[in-house]
């Protein structure tokens, strides 16, 4: 298995057969509210090779849900988000063209392929600071990939 880190969460993880790719991002994001560290330019052809059988993305934020960076995929790549309840990433990813997204329950093992098996960790909290929350937000998570 082999693992590469390209800024922020953005990693792809490649076995002999298949890979996954996990919230892709570089450069500047949409809303220009992150930039990588150091500045990464994206260009289409730094992607050409890199046709993952999956994208993971965790969550809404423009630096692990950037559309641009997204377009340099293959529009029928499967896309893997938690099933929420709230629907806007789905809803956020079908409105960038890609179809075949992959919604998975919390905390159950998916054998997705005969190289991966995943697990999505659901938010547990929305704070680090132990408080007594009101409200149970439902909004990021993390893959573990087996």
């Amino acid at each position: 298995m082999e693992i590469k880190h390209y800024a922020n969460s953005f990693i792809s993880v490649k076995s002999a057969d298949s890979s996954i790719v996990c919230d892709p991002w570089l450069g500047d994001t949409d809303e220009n509210a992150w930039n990588t560290y150091p500045l990464l330019n994206k260009k289409e052809s730094d992607f050409k090779n890199n046709k993952p059988s999956y994208i993971y993305i965790s969550h809404l934020h423009c630096d692990h849900f950037d559309k641009k960076t997204l377009n340099f995929f293959d529009k029928n790549t499967k896309i893997i988000i938690k099933n929420f309840k709230n629907k806007r990433l789905k809803n956020r990813i079908i409105n960038t063209g890609f179809k075949n997204i992959v919604e998975l329950d919390s905390w159950k093992i998916y054998k997705i392929n005969k190289d991966f098996s995943v697990i999505i960790i659901p938010q547990i909290t929305s704070n680090t600071s132990s408080i007594d929350e009101q409200v149970n937000y439902d909004l990021d998570t993390s893959i573990i990939i087996i």
